[in-house]
């Protein structure tokens, strides 16, 4: 995996979509797509078709759907955090985290 610098890193653990970290990996002049390469296969068994449940029950904070295909993990945002899987509601547009306890949070 690339290493990136400090600030970076703690900049990039804010992001709470998938949009927000790719483009600050690009506005520090890194391509998301040559990082992704470099990345290890078994990185990507955690994504279980962008949604990843950590054997709970997840639901939206804000509409309380908790139908899988509407709750999207957010792969690039929760790849820079060890405490939180962040995810985006499909139906209210809402993203939200849920802690390594199972804490559901919004932004």
């Amino acid at each position: 995996m690339m290493n990136l610098p400090k600030e970076l890193l703690d900049k990039l653990e804010t992001a709470e979509s998938d949009v927000q970290a790719c483009k600050m990996l690009a506005d520090n002049g890194i391509n998301p797509e040559e990082f992704e390469k470099t990345l290890p296969d078994n990185f990507f068994d955690q994504v279980n078709g962008g949604y990843d449940s950590l054997g709970i029950n997840i639901h939206c904070p804000n509409c309380n759907v908790g139908d899988k295909d509407l709750i999207s993990r957010q792969f690039w945002a929760s790849m820079f955090t060890d405490s939180a899987t962040k995810y985006r509601c499909r139906n209210c547009n809402t993203y939200f985290k849920v802690s390594s306890y199972g804490v559901i949070s919004k932004y």
